[in-house]
């Protein structure tokens, strides 16, 4: 068994297409996933260098994940506005689309940013806890870009 057989993980044998596969299996061949374990060790630097080269030198559609609720680091590294009102726990919680909380980096026009809010409430940010079948809604809804990229907290 080959790495794409592993990628995609249910296909029968060689002569399946991608056609084949479901939506999620083919958002995880285009998503990538960063952390650490401890904090300070640079993974959201890089994640962040990753996604600006494929936005701009690659012209790729990039969407930028941050799960890192308590620290939601990327946004004040990328030129975007988040707010309390287009913050991905909105979806989360059920109040508003997902669609509604991509926010486009005000510079770098095929990248985007899926955050918290810095203006979340303490106690809201510590009572989510996505879960696989949470990520797995969310990258359903991401076909449209060509990568994502997971901030994920560290361990």
């Amino acid at each position: 068994m080959g790495i794409w057989d592993k990628s995609v993980g249910i296909l029968k044998d060689k002569t399946d297409s991608l056609d084949d596969v479901s939506k999620y299996q083919k958002a995880l061949l285009k998503t990538f996933s960063f952390t650490s374990i401890g904090g300070g060790s640079g993974a959201s630097t890089i994640l962040l260098y990753i996604a600006q080269y494929l936005s701009i030198v690659e012209k790729k559609q990039v969407m930028v994940l941050d799960l890192n609720f308590l620290q939601p680091d990327l946004l004040y590294n990328m030129n975007v506005d988040v707010t309390a009102d287009n913050s991905i726990l909105n979806y989360i919680k059920g109040s508003k689309t997902l669609e509604s909380c991509f926010i486009e980096d005000e510079q770098i026009k095929n990248l985007h940013l899926l955050t918290a809010s810095p203006k979340d409430s303490m106690m809201l940010l510590m009572s989510v806890k996505p879960d696989d079948n949470t990520i797995g809604k969310i990258l359903n809804q991401l076909e449209m870009f060509d990568y994502v990229l997971l901030n994920l907290p560290y361990m």
